[in-house]
């Protein structure tokens, strides 16, 4: 909705509309703040784009060249009485000349959209589809475009004019669940958020009436190196093996129903939140029964007899937990004090984390924790918990499963529910162990040092508030 000008804004512009990200501190951008007017219209300027995408596993997209030097998608403002699908096929043409008259469409993207001609009260919103083609057809620039490329996905300069590097993503998911998995046109796909590694993840329909299922996929073209993409995979095979495991060991609090699938694929139930499953701890009188359920699922997964091995490429995560730990903070302690130090100013009680790392880390490698005899789950966030007041819990995302000391997953959860502002005071002494606690510290602190490929620090930042909820209950505890 168009919001307008009123004597509670800090400035008074009557009558004037209002650009919706001004609201928005995330999205909003210094180039708003500018007076002059390059849009035709105060308030939405409508446009149409079309991502044009060849069905390959890396499909080429064409991209154009704006006069202002920057690529960017064919696509431009929509005429009187013009549908966006027609307007974005007569862009496409006029730009590129290629005609898509004859070529289905599916809707991807409609909304505000970053421009620089955008100000305080005039705004682009536009309407974006996408084009599937057999093979890059053969294209030459008009109108706007100084040129046109077929360019890899996958390689997609690093400039793309406005919001379409977005646009462009969400063509090549849609792309993927077409013409990778195979999902039939009619299929009803929203994407799902959440998780630290990257996967595709998505709720999918295959018809209206049809039950709705959780997805989850590796796709090779969301890595730059080799290694990771590998490690990937892993990960999606193991714990596409621990579901089964446990489902042959009659274990009650995993989704009903799991398939593993070419290519790398994991399809569960969807547990959505329309239908009443929590996917964070309720904040009113169900509270502790959905603590209280969570900790029956870790305590019986404790009663099951570990396997012998889920994957022997990837190493044991109890293992890893002090080889990148404790176990390595020795090496890089510049780096971790330095990465204390930044966070010491934002949050104030980060100060005696920081002032009291050396003691913690003696302290841990003088209290080493028993060998590990039971299994866990080993990432036991409400992220990775569906909770259903008359259901009760179902746990996913199981790639960390393995050994474990005994109350792993209750502290790893009680550690993640303070960590969130929920009070755990009254399950500390049955179901904390400290030196768990310690061994979580020590992880969280050294990954928090470690870089990040997209620039987005938020995982590490996260990382750190986990490891400083976790230093907060051990000295509660210790």
């Amino acid at each position: 909705m168009t919001e307008f000008s009123s004597p509670n804004n800090q400035e008074l512009y009557p009558l004037k509309p209002l650009h919706p990200w001004l609201e928005c501190p995330e999205r909003y951008a210094p180039t708003l703040d500018r007076q002059e007017r390059e849009l035709w219209y105060d308030g939405p300027n409508y446009t149409a784009d079309a991502v044009i995408m060849t069905r390959d596993a890396d499909p080429l997209i064409l991209l154009i060249t704006r006069r202002d030097g920057s690529y960017a998608v064919p696509g431009g403002f929509i005429d009187a009485s013009e549908s966006t699908e027609r307007a974005a096929i007569r862009e496409a043409y006029e730009e590129t000349s290629v005609n898509l008259a004859d070529t289905k469409s599916s809707l991807i993207f409609s909304g505000v959209v970053d421009d620089p001609r955008a100000t305080k009260h005039a705004w682009i919103e536009t309407t974006a589809f996408l084009f599937s083609v057999d093979k890059p057809l053969p294209s030459k620039a008009g109108d706007d475009a100084l040129d046109t490329t077929w360019c890899r996905y996958s390689q997609l300069p690093g400039e793309l004019y406005g919001s379409h590097r977005e646009i462009i993503n969400a063509a090549y998911e849609r792309h993927f669940h077409l013409h990778t998995l195979k999902f039939p046109e009619t299929a009803v796909v929203e994407k799902a958020y959440g998780g630290h590694m990257l996967y595709h993840r998505f709720f999918v329909k295959h018809s209206s009436s049809s039950p709705q299922y959780f997805v989850k996929s590796h796709d090779k073209i969301l890595f730059s190196d080799q290694s990771r993409a590998n490690h990937s995979i892993q990960y999606l095979e193991k714990e596409a093996l621990v579901y089964e495991y446990l489902r042959s060991s009659s274990y009650l609090f995993i989704p009903t129903i799991s398939q593993s699938h070419a290519p790398h694929t994991i399809t569960m139930d969807a547990y959505h939140p329309d239908e009443n499953w929590y996917w964070r701890a309720p904040k009113n009188a169900a509270y502790h029964n959905y603590v209280e359920d969570i900790f029956s699922a870790f305590y019986q997964l404790e009663t099951i007899a570990p396997p012998t091995d889920f994957h022997e490429n990837i190493e044991p995560t109890h293992i890893l937990l002090a080889t990148e730990g404790w176990g390595a903070i020795h090496d890089t302690t510049d780096t971790v004090y330095t990465s204390l130090f930044a966070y010491h100013h934002e949050i104030p009680s980060a100060d005696t984390l920081y002032s009291n790392l050396t003691n913690l880390r003696d302290y841990a490698l003088h209290h080493p924790p028993q060998p590990p005899s039971v299994l866990a789950h080993h990432d036991a966030r409400q992220a990775n918990i569906a909770w259903h007041p008359s259901h009760g819990a179902r746990l996913v995302d199981w790639s960390w499963t393995g050994l474990a000391t005994p109350k792993s997953d209750s502290t790893n959860f009680l550690i993640d529910l303070h960590k969130h502002g929920h009070d755990v005071s009254r399950y500390l002494d049955d179901h904390f162990d400290p030196i768990h606690a310690l061994t979580l510290i020590g992880f969280w602190i050294e990954h928090s040092t470690w870089p990040v490929g997209n620039g987005d620090n938020d995982v590490r930042k996260q990382q750190f508030l986990s490891a400083l909820s976790a230093y907060e209950l051990f000295t509660k505890t210790i």
